[in-house]
């Protein structure tokens, strides 16, 4: 809080800007010189709040501070009496006696004191030790964030659900956390906020293309399912044919209006008799003549079904990856060239187009990256890009793939001699896809790789879509962020 002076109109004129910061209750007040709320950013009425209003023209009522301790103000004298009071947990004896102490402030004060944060100080055990180094550690983090310094942006894992944050420190306990510098706290924290803004639209558009997607999927499995259900039908073709031949050489035998026919089985080497149900509405050369007009029913099945259950199956297995690919989208540019394929395929109605179509397929090239001996690995994470690597591609350069399921197509450069790459980068190029898979949260993955030249496009298959021969398989932890 700044020290108050004179509120009017005109260059003079000064407020109190009190910054409440409480979590979900966080608000921010401005006061005059008697402390009346000259205004706020959130108005709290008595009937939410009835200890203190805030609103305009009510004088203002500092938060209660729940009989707790600033943390400057701690002292291992203090600390002691309260763990002797509570018996709890060393994290818990902090909770309650510190004011506004964040998780993460406490993880970093006890990781640097090294002080077990579940541990209970047992009477008789208790000493001054524990809380000598937690109250030194406190001061230390304060002395440090109060310093001029650059700020910090951390990026937990997208697996783990967090959100990135800013700080005003390097953390010990977050060392494993990816992390950005600014010039300042307070860019650090606008890049921050440009990243949830960023993500928030990301994860709209995502969801959005998402349900194009799996509208499209559902209709493609029920076409395979379908072209699957004509094919067990007809592989009784042939002996319906037989049935048909066998009733009309006893054409003779049969009465119209029968409702069976017992007949030889010519077609058995035994030849015994067999009973033929017939239709008793026809006779017994329409029942005949019914049977051959299915078995070439049957037959045009047969031939000219199994091709379009392989693009049924193509067209799934296309539209499973584009659903992972989506999911696993960090980049506006690849959210752009995913509803753009999704488009050119049909599978965007007219209606639900956006008012603003992305601008064809924007950049294709594959994420790139270098393995430590000096390799270059590219990471295609969408069907175009993915395309795109393998007209790149030459015949000795390796290919990765998941073993089963959707997933990105990576590539390490040999530069025709692919003995000469090391065991670490094949490693390296898996885990990259893995991690790009729909099976990036399993443990271990199982990932295929090829010479290049072992891989092709089958013609008129969808982007990204290929068949490949000749490959090995390794195991590999998926690759994180």
């Amino acid at each position: 809080r700044a020290p108050p002076a004179t509120v009017g109109l005109g260059p003079q004129s000064r407020a109190v800007l009190v910054a409440e910061i409480m979590g979900r209750h966080a608000n921010l007040i401005l006061l005059d010189e008697d402390e009346t709320i000259i205004g706020c950013a959130k108005h709290v009425p008595a009937r939410v709040n009835r200890y203190r209003e805030v609103l305009p023209n009510v004088q203002y009522i500092p938060p209660p501070a729940f009989e707790r301790i600033p943390p400057r103000e701690a002292t291992p004298e203090l600390l002691l009496q309260a763990a002797e009071r509570m018996d709890c947990d060393v994290r818990s004896v902090l909770h309650k006696t510190l004011m506004g102490q964040s998780d993460l402030f406490l993880d970093e004060a006890l990781c640097r004191a090294d002080v077990d944060g579940e541990s209970t100080p047992m009477p008789g055990v208790r000493s001054d030790q524990w809380a000598q180094s937690v109250v030194t550690s406190m001061n230390a983090l304060m002395d440090e964030a109060e310093a001029d310094g650059p700020g910090l942006v951390y990026i937990p894992p997208r697996a783990l659900g967090e959100k990135p944050f800013a700080y005003p420190l390097r953390l010990q306990t977050c060392g494993d956390v990816r992390s950005e510098q600014g010039p300042d706290l307070s860019a650090a924290l606008g890049q921050v906020m440009a990243r949830l803004l960023r993500d928030r639209g990301m994860a709209q558009r995502q969801e959005r293309l998402r349900g194009f997607c799996r509208r499209a999927l559902k209709k493609a499995i029920g076409r395979e399912e379908e072209r699957r259900r004509a094919l067990r039908e007809a592989e009784g073709a042939e002996r319906i044919q037989q049935r048909a031949e066998l009733v009309i050489s006893n054409l003779w035998a049969i009465p119209d209006g029968a409702a069976e026919a017992t007949v030889i089985d010519y077609f058995d080497p035994a030849q015994p008799e067999v009973t033929i149900a017939l239709d008793e509405n026809y006779s017994a050369r329409e029942n005949a003549q019914a049977w051959f007009d299915r078995y070439k029913r049957y037959r045009r099945i047969q031939e000219r079904v199994p091709k379009l259950l392989e693009e049924a199956r193509i067209e799934r297995e296309y539209l499973e990856g584009i659903l992972s690919q989506i999911d696993q989208a960090d980049d506006p540019a690849d959210l752009d060239q995913l509803e753009y394929e999704l488009d050119r395929r049909g599978h965007i109605g007219e209606q639900s187009k956006r008012k603003r179509k992305p601008a064809a397929l924007g950049q294709v090239e594959p994420k790139r990256y270098t393995s430590e001996d000096g390799h270059a690995i590219l990471c295609g994470k969408t069907g175009p890009q993915n395309d795109a690597l393998l007209r790149m591609a030459n015949g000795d350069d390796l290919w990765f793939h998941v073993k089963a399921g959707p997933g990105a197509h990576v590539l390490i450069r040999t530069g025709g001699r692919p003995e000469t790459v090391s065991q670490e980068a094949i490693e390296r190029a898996a885990a990259l896809a893995a991690g790009n898979s729909s099976q990036r949260d399993d443990g271990r993955v199982d990932v295929n790789y090829a010479l290049a030249k072992h891989v092709r496009k089958p013609p008129g298959a969808p982007p990204g879509f290929v068949t490949y021969t000749d490959f090995r398989t390794i195991t590999v932890r998926p690759a994180e962020g």
